[in-house]
């Protein structure tokens, strides 16, 4: 079974697709409507090719039951916010400077870090 899509809540879907589009290179590729399970509840779901056909979605919701929550994974369970994050393939050194250089072009913090298995950079999305 290969992956389709994750589906991430999102408080600020402007800050998140100008985030996903602009310092990630990813295309929005799909947004649809839809209703709730509450009379008169609705969401906006939006999704973004990753770059290999896999897809990463969000949802804007507008509904009473879901106001004031955390959408940051890891601090919305009391855990650092590094703990809890998803990590984007590239092909080579290069495309890892790029994506670096991207996302300092567009005024996110970078931090690089040396693993086993190979360089990592990261940054938090909104």
């Amino acid at each position: 079974m290969s992956f389709h899509h994750l589906a991430l809540a999102t408080t600020d879907l402007a800050a998140t697709h100008r985030f996903y589009t602009e310092a990630m290179g990813f295309e929005l590729v799909l947004v649809e409507g839809a209703g709730t399970d509450v009379e008169g509840a609705w969401l906006r779901h939006v999704f973004y090719d990753t770059g290999d056909g896999s897809l990463l979605a969000f949802m804007e919701l507008h509904d009473d039951r879901c106001r004031d929550f955390d959408a940051a994974i890891s601090r919305g369970l009391g855990l650092p916010s590094w703990v809890n994050h998803f990590a984007f393939a590239v092909d080579d050194l290069d495309a890892l400077d790029a994506a670096r250089d991207r996302w300092l072009r567009t005024g996110h913090d970078v931090m690089r870090m040396e693993h086993s298995h190979g360089p990592s950079i990261y940054t938090e999305d909104p």
